[in-house]
């Protein structure tokens, strides 16, 4: 993340002539003068953007369901935070765009970073800081970072930059937004080449799998899987410890192929991933055909077979529709479980050291939340006994803890285990309770936006602080394990807050 202060083959040559000293302190010394000289301060090729929209305030009649002062005062903070968290790329990076990793879009715009650590822009934190500008009415800036978003989807092949995870699949659900609040086709225009674009990158090569359902049908889902074997470049160093090797091997660099992947799921790490539910090294990311990709991929598509039809491409429209609806098919052959009322991600059955995906899958015992996001997605009908059932199995699940909604149930030390709460994965749930889950749903949906509100609020009440994720167990404490301590800013975190606080209030 830190910029070239010159040209590469100067640095590198720079660096080729460095002499390093043998003494371990004064190698460092050496090092990090040369770091000095030739690397930039983190974060240079990006600068603030001004947003004229925050200096007026929040606008008239803004959350109308919010009564009480200290939860206004909470609600305006946020609106000011978006101030802090916006950005624009800086000249430099088109002067000298070999000098950054940071990747110019076509039109730059200013857009919406998650904070702290997260310096860029990411798919699906930028979904959930739309939903929050959108609650507090801005519209301008909500289209200015849906745009450099998709911008960035042309710049390359594969998914977008820095994009951990890579659910440009949100991405339609942004345009619709946008398109509710300011109608507008061009808009639908553009994102649908964006859209088609993407949805190829996860219908070919390694991403898909054909499966064989109980009724002798063959099915197609997707899965992650990363075209990388190296260790991650922001992990690098914890690369390297998880194999535990000195030498880029065979085995070291499939195992780094199954880390990419985690990454590439947003979930890093989780025991979802883990073959023996606990050890970084046996990840297994690539085996696994999450419940929640492929049902967010049939959301992706039936709605862009809405905006395509809404623009006149209606041959496109019905090619979609019959994507989704097969897609929806192998969702419910294969994923659904009657006896559990829930959906499961699939393992992959394999012989040992094969890389092509199997015929054959079994259920995923690990129960996570991730498990209910095909509810939010619609594979259930609307007040359906299918969704009533995926709403009891969740109430009775022991997600659903004193101050949030678990992410599962697995006390494993990573991030995307037990005992963190999640934003975007509450949000989801709430979501999928309220529309599709009848009076038991709407109940529960209320239930937990309540809880999310209130645990959001008490970190902010008693440390000044908007955390990434929560501690389940504790009214406003933050979440923790991982690679990283918990950070704080934070898109997601404020836009949920404000998307369940213009919703239901407080």
């Amino acid at each position: 993340d830190t910029p070239l202060a010159a040209a590469p083959t100067q640095v590198a040559a720079a660096f080729a002539a460095l002499e390093l000293p043998g003494e371990p302190e004064k190698h460092r010394e050496a090092l990090q003068t040369f770091c000095r000289r030739w690397l930039l301060p983190v974060e240079s090729d990006l600068q603030p953007a001004e947003v004229p929209q925050l200096a007026a305030g929040p606008p008239p009649a803004w959350l109308p369901l919010v009564a009480q002062p200290d939860i206004r005062r909470w609600a305006e903070s946020l609106f000011h935070m978006w101030g802090s968290l916006c950005r624009q790329v800086a000249p430099d990076v088109a002067a000298h765009p070999d000098r950054h990793t940071l990747l110019l879009p076509p039109q730059p715009r200013p857009f919406v970073i998650p904070g702290a650590r997260f310096r860029e822009q990411y798919y699906w934190d930028t979904f959930w800081s739309v939903r929050g500008l959108l609650a507090c009415g801005l519209l301008e800036m909500a289209q200015a970072s849906l745009g450099s978003l998709a911008g960035l989807r042309g710049c390359h092949r594969g998914p977008a930059p820095a994009s951990s995870p890579t659910l440009m699949h949100l991405l339609p659900q942004m345009v619709a937004a946008l398109h509710a609040a300011a109608p507008d086709e061009a808009l639908l225009l553009r994102a649908l080449a964006a859209f088609r674009q993407e949805h190829n990158y996860w219908m070919s090569g390694a991403k898909e799998v054909a499966l064989r359902g109980a009724d002798g049908r063959t099915y197609r889902l997707a899965r992650y899987h990363a075209a990388w074997d190296k260790p991650r470049p922001e992990s690098y160093r914890q690369g390297w410890l998880a194999a535990g090797l000195p030498s880029r091997h065979a085995p070291a660099c499939l195992l780094w192929r199954e880390l990419a992947t985690a990454a590439e799921s947003g979930w890093d790490f989780s025991s979802r991933w883990l073959a023996d539910g606990t050890s970084l090294r046996s990840c297994r990311a690539t085996r696994v055909v999450p419940a929640d990709l492929n049902a967010l991929l049939y959301q992706m598509e039936s709605n862009m077979a809405a905006f395509a039809d809404e623009v006149g491409y209606h041959g496109l429209a019905a090619g979609l529709v019959y994507q989704a609806k097969q897609r929806l098919a192998a969702i419910r052959a294969l994923m659904w479980d009657d006896a559990s009322g829930q959906w499961r991600d699939l393992v992959l059955g394999a012989p040992d050291g094969a890389d092509e995906a199997s015929t054959d899958a079994s259920a995923h015992p690990v129960l996570a939340a991730s498990n209910w996001v095909p509810l939010y997605c619609g594979c259930a009908a609307a007040g359906s006994a299918q969704a009533a059932a995926a709403v009891a199995s969740l109430r009775g699940s022991g997600l659903i803890r004193e101050a949030g909604v678990a992410v599962s149930l697995r006390e494993t030390g990573q991030q995307w285990d037990w005992p963190n709460a999640w934003p975007p994965i509450t949000c989801m749930l709430v979501e999928g309770c309220q529309k599709y889950g009848g009076e038991a749903g709407a109940q529960l949906a209320a239930a937990m936006a309540q809880q999310y509100l209130e645990t959001a609020h008490a970190g902010w009440e008693q440390s000044g602080r908007n955390f990434e994720k929560f501690d389940a167990r504790r009214l406003g404490a933050p979440g923790g394990g991982g690679e990283y301590d918990c950070v704080d800013g934070f898109g997601w975190t404020n836009g949920v807050a404000l998307a369940l606080l213009q919703q239901y209030g407080w």
